[in-house]
């Protein structure tokens, strides 16, 4: 008791406050205490400190007097906006597991649930029997308490704060296991798993908050404490879509866990190739969420998810579009909410072709498209030659390669020399002709579509820079197949009536006629035929025994 009633320093009233101090100890009740300090003003009662540096309300409150420490917050004493100097008065009761007087201390200060950098220090006389601050990283009072393993003062924080800061969630369960997750709570969470009977549904409804909200380190404690088969949650979904479906929609702290919770999924087994129900293929359903046009810092915690599919297996090259004409239950059984896709990169550059019509600039959505791109291809698992549809997967009338994909795209986002020459570098052949079209005719047929819709004619021609750039393609194309490119251009649009196209058809005949007649130099010749040895492959072209400046050359680097 002596620890607690030397005062560092004597003021007018501290006999009563010492007084005070003693009877409270002893559960004395506030109606023969008030006496003692109803005279004394409030600046002395909040400065009295004992010898420990611990104020009035501390000692009352180790004293597990709940009586009067309420008595005391309700003149007035103690409540925000005053602070302690150490150890926050709901950290103490949460430390020592008092939950009636917690209880009492978040009714008159609630701010009080934050964490908070205010020093926990405790006499010595209880030091050995609590946990000190030094062994613990916990902040808050929930994670104290949880940490302390006092399981009724974590429900009292749960259900008295974090349910009433989450009220207009409308939370569909509001059991304290899912009111863990819902504070972020991993410690308080890990301890109801152990010590509360589980409820099937209180289990379900947390793994839905986790996924909502990309926890990681509550979803890995779930995980590790599931008894039964999750398939049928969620439609069937699988975890990876609900992750990145529903994850942008929870502020912006979640996009920076995604790859995180990503891990943790893959660590307890969840499939990054899950097919079925059809349009849940997580690395397609990662790409449709990924642009953050509004904020693009994000965009960066979705690249580094995408990164973590491919290491882990991931394919590319799933095609959604074709297994869904191939199985009609397939097609039955597909989720709504985004389209079909038949390849990452399909299904990059379709949703940022969709998102191109919110954007006042195609900068952005050029960034995005490297960004992306540069990790798929990396992966060297990209067919870039592969025929496949594209365009909106609901009425699948085109088909082509990436580079006829990014032909169409680019009519919305602009020519980009960068992208062009990056699909190029990682394989993908303008020689291609699909459906009697090639990459260059599928530009020239969606620009000229999209002309015709304008009420306003184009007399600046603004489109023809762009419109020079993608005959640029030649470059790479056999003489035949550009003859044959102009050919298909000639009979598609010769006849073209609208002025708004008339231009273009002029220059764009003349531009391929006159690469069609060009003869190229010796030196260009070679590193064509170069290129076509090393399979149009970049990583082979680094293996040639040759210099820098060669390779630089043979690489086709000059669109």
């Amino acid at each position: 008791l002596s620890t607690y009633t030397r005062t560092k320093t004597m003021g007018k009233h501290d006999s009563d406050i010492l007084t005070f101090v003693k009877l409270a100890q002893r559960g004395e009740t506030s109606r023969k205490l008030r006496g003692l300090i109803e005279h004394a003003p409030k600046e002395e009662i909040t400065a009295w400190r004992d010898a420990d540096g611990l104020d009035l309300m501390h000692n009352v409150i180790l004293a597990n007097n709940s009586e009067v420490v309420e008595f005391m917050l309700q003149r007035g004493h103690f409540v925000r906006p005053h602070q302690p100097d150490v150890l926050l008065y709901s950290s103490l009761a949460a430390l020592l597991g008092e939950r009636t007087v917690l209880q009492i201390l978040l009714q008159y200060r609630p701010d009080d649930y934050f964490p908070s950098k205010i020093p926990i220090k405790l006499p010595e006389s209880v030091k050995d029997k609590l946990m000190s601050a030094k062994d613990s990283k916990a902040t808050s009072p929930l994670d104290i308490a949880a940490r302390a393993g006092h399981t009724e003062c974590v429900s009292v924080i749960l259900n008295q704060c974090v349910l009433r800061r989450h009220a207009d969630e409308a939370l569909e369960d509001k059991s304290d296991v899912t009111l863990a997750c819902v504070a972020d709570s991993p410690q308080s969470l890990a301890l109801l798993l152990d010590r509360k009977s589980r409820d099937p549904r209180s289990w379900e409804k947390a793994l839905e908050v986790c996924l909502h909200h990309a926890l990681p380190d509550c979803l890995d404690l779930l995980l590790q404490a599931q008894t039964r088969d999750t398939r049928h949650m969620f439609k069937g979904m699988n975890f990876f879509h609900v992750l990145y479906t529903y994850s942008a929609n929870h502020g912006a702290q979640s996009y920076a866990r995604l790859a995180q919770a990503t891990e943790v999924l893959v660590r307890h087994g969840h499939d990054v190739g899950a097919r079925t129900p059809s349009r849940t293929f997580p690395m397609y359903s990662l790409l449709t969420h990924a642009f953050c046009f509004h904020d693009y810092d994000n965009t960066q915690y979705y690249v580094k998810a995408l990164r973590v599919l491919l290491k882990h297996g991931a394919d590319p090259n799933h095609d959604e579009i074709k297994l869904e004409k191939r199985y009609p239950k397939v097609m039955a059984g597909r989720i709504l909410g985004r389209s079909a896709f038949s390849s990452a990169l399909h299904c990059l550059m379709e949703t940022v072709e969709q998102y191109s019509q919110y954007l006042q600039s195609p900068a952005l959505a050029v960034q995005f498209v490297e960004d992306c791109a540069c990790v798929i291809m990396g992966s060297g698992r990209s067919s870039m030659n592969r025929v496949s549809f594209i365009g909106d997967s609901d009425k699948m009338t085109i088909q082509g390669s990436i580079l006829h994909q990014l032909a169409k795209s680019s009519v919305f986002l602009g020519v980009n020399p960068a992208i062009v020459r990056c699909v190029l570098r990682h394989g993908a052949d303008p020689n291609l002709k699909v459906e009697g079209r090639y990459a260059i005719n599928v530009y020239f047929d969606r620009l000229f579509e999209k002309m015709r819709s304008l009420k306003v004619v184009d007399a600046k021609h603004k489109h023809m820079e762009d419109a020079m750039t993608i005959c640029r393609l030649c470059m790479f194309m056999e003489h035949s197949a550009i003859r044959d490119c102009l050919d298909v251009f000639v009979k598609n649009h010769k006849m073209e009536a609208s002025p708004q196209v008339q231009h273009y058809v002029s220059a764009v005949v003349e531009e391929l006629g006159r690469r069609s007649r060009q003869v190229h130099p010796l030196r260009d010749s070679s590193a064509w035929a170069a290129w076509k040895a090393c399979g149009c492959r970049f990583e082979n072209v680094h293996k040639l025994q040759v210099s820098s400046e060669i390779k630089t050359y043979i690489l086709p680097m000059a669109f």
